[in-house]
């Protein structure tokens, strides 16, 4: 890039420069040779001119040659030409002219002819391996030695050899300056002032390393490549950088129990997600810093590439544009190279040591088993393709199940919407809408809606059955005399506290009357400090009991009002066998015997069993 000022350059070297005379283009103090192109106008006034230095080492070796071989001596206009045609360098070659007229190797003679020791050492004319960019500049190095060899032979202009021959070349992005000197034959070493100018005739107006240039003075270092000025490169700028919040890989995460042993059950590695939670960053592009190359002009970096967001749905970009977040509850995996975020979790095969304990924002659907002691909850539905063992299955929304249920006793499920499932098998289920099954077997069910078992067998055998609005079924109980107990139009969690309260007084009650044994015990017993502190310490602690024993039984008074004020709900069977309890409002039935098309309803505080 050209500084203001300066004449744009395209940033070829010739290495023939040395061989065309010019006047202008060769700064000489000492003699300084700098490496530069000139224009074919240019080219064409100086040929012919004898202020070349080469142009009249050509003149004396024709001369040379016209005498020992004989012929006839070329006028000026002539000369020029032919020195044009033999003089131009292609490639870096040397003219045939000259190379018949020197020695091999022109840098050995001189190192000699300079005394620069018995031993011809050319790598120590380097300072460190040379670039393969300077193999040019080193030829132009020979040749000039070439030069200086004949112009000794042709005795021309000897002021030209009394001081240090400068030779100064940039590198192709002009980010270093080399330099090359050969000593003076007879003269004065070379100076400060003279690498000084040379390096400001060839436009080197940055980097200089000055005391590199007092060490060339200082310690005459001839016959050495040198970097005499480097320019300080451009810092490109670092990419933009994607910051995963999330592990791509999946990993089991072993809880311990308070015991010390590991619950494998909960060693799920499902990695939840939430909306708003933040799955990758975006890091900006570092800062790119420009360089300056010894010309003092700008050399651009490159600014670093920004990062982009992969695209991901169920996903929305921050209002700021650097953090993508999800939109939804659910969880994220990472497949084919990018993350994905699901609002319904599959598990393609059962719920067992592999998978653990589920617990999950979302849709479940499972499609195989729910296995022995293990949990799943979900805040929407879950559907399970297979069977549910003892296992507890929480739902925010609905629970369907394709097999059906044998809780073996300890099962529990629980949705606050409805409960669908093939069958109900010694389990509890409580529904905040409707239980729909083809039997219903040994369960307690509570549901805030409707019990529906018409499909299939249609039976309903033993348990407790509790539904807000109506119970329908094809059989209820069955000839083997299996109790069950139902209530309608009373809400399940008032029976549920009901029997809370209930259990929690029986405890009480049964506390309280030990208390007041014991009291009556050490009533007669004074005298001994440990009963007398034994006794003060039941008697303190006597109302105490007796104070959550009537809020016990206040709190049970009231859910007997609802459960006796509770008004509809019916029953409907084809077939109703004995014994079976129910219970609508204050009223309460004992069926007895088998009653057949039955419909029960209450009416004035009593149960009815009427026909359809």
């Amino acid at each position: 890039m050209a500084r203001e000022g300066m004449p744009p350059h395209d940033g070829k070297r010739k290495d023939n420069d040395l061989l065309k005379p010019k006047k202008e283009k060769r700064a000489r103090i000492g003699r300084i040779i700098r490496v530069k192109e000139p224009s074919p106008k240019e080219e064409e006034k100086d040929l012919g001119k004898e202020g070349s230095l080469l142009y009249r080492i050509w003149q004396k070796s024709r001369e040379m040659l016209v005498k020992k071989e004989g012929g006839k001596e070329i006028t000026e206009e002539a000369g020029a030409a032919a020195f044009y045609q033999e003089a131009s360098v292609e490639k870096g070659t040397t003219p045939a002219w000259l190379q018949e007229q020197i020695p091999q190797d022109p840098l050995k003679e001189l190192w000699h002819k300079w005394g620069k020791g018995d031993v011809y050492a050319p790598e120590s004319f380097l300072t460190g391996e040379t670039p393969p960019e300077l193999q040019r500049f080193w030829d132009l190095v020979r040749r000039t030695a070439h030069m200086i060899l004949l112009g000794d032979q042709a005795d021309v202009d000897e002021e030209n050899f009394d001081k240090a021959t400068i030779l100064l070349r940039s590198s192709q992005d002009y980010m270093v300056e080399w330099m090359f000197l050969f000593p003076p034959e007879n003269g004065q070493d070379v100076q400060p002032e003279e690498i000084a100018v040379a390096l400001d005739e060839s436009r080197v107006k940055f980097g200089v390393d000055w005391d590199l240039a007092q060490r060339v003075v200082n310690e005459h270092l001839y016959f050495k490549m040198l970097p005499i000025a480097k320019g300080q490169a451009p810092v490109d700028g670092t990419d933009g950088v994607l910051i995963e919040c999330y592990s791509r890989e999946s990993t089991l995460d072993l809880k311990e129990r308070q015991d010390g042993t590991v619950d494998y059950r909960s060693s799920g590695s499902l990695q939840l997600i939430h909306p708003g939670d933040v799955i990758c960053r975006l890091e900006p592009p570092g800062e790119s810093i420009d360089g300056v190359n010894v010309r003092g002009a700008k050399v651009p970096a490159k600014p670093g590439k920004p990062a982009h967001f992969p695209r991901i749905k169920n996903t929305v970009v921050s209002p700021e544009g650097d953090e993508l977040r999800s939109t939804v509850s659910g969880h994220i995996y990472f497949e084919n190279d990018r993350f994905v975020v699901e609002n319904l979790l599959v598990i393609d095969g059962d719920v067992n040591g592999t998978v653990g304990n589920l617990n999950y924002d979302g849709d479940i659907r499972i499609q195989g088993d729910i296995c022995e002691g293990f949990s799943v909850k979900a805040t929407q539905n879950i559907t399970v393709a297979g069977m549910i063992s003892n296992a507890q299955v929480i739902a925010g929304g609905d629970i369907l199940v394709g097999g059906g249920v044998n809780g073996n006793g300890t099962g529990y499920l629980e949705a606050k919407g409805k409960i669908r499932s093939k069958f109900l098998e010694n389990c509890r289920a409580v529904s905040g809408g409707d239980i729909m099954a083809e039997s219903i077997i040994w369960s307690d069910l509570f549901c805030k809606g409707k019990i529906i078992v018409t499909s299939g067998r249609g039976v309903i055998i033993g348990g407790t059955v509790v539904a807000l609005e109506s119970i329908t079924a094809k059989v209820i109980g069955n000839s083997s005399r299996r109790p069950i107990d139902i209530t309608l139009g009373c809400p399940p969690e008032i029976l549920e506290k009901r029997d809370r309260l209930e259990a929690e007084l029986t405890v009480l009650q049964k506390e309280l009357s030990g208390l007041l044994k014991d009291l009556e015990f050490l009533k007669g017993k004074s005298g001994d400090p440990r009963r007398d502190k034994q006794y003060n310490e039941l008697r303190l602690k006597k109302p105490l009991l007796q104070m959550q024993e009537r809020r016990l039984t206040a709190q049970l008074n009231e859910a007997y009002e609802t459960i006796s004020a509770a008004k509809g709900g019916t029953m409907r069977c084809e077939t109703l066998y004995p014994p079976a309890h129910i219970f609508i409002g204050a009223g309460i039935q004992t069926v007895n015997e088998v009653h057949h098309n039955c419909l029960v309803y209450g009416a004035a505080g009593k149960v009815v069993i009427g026909s359809l």
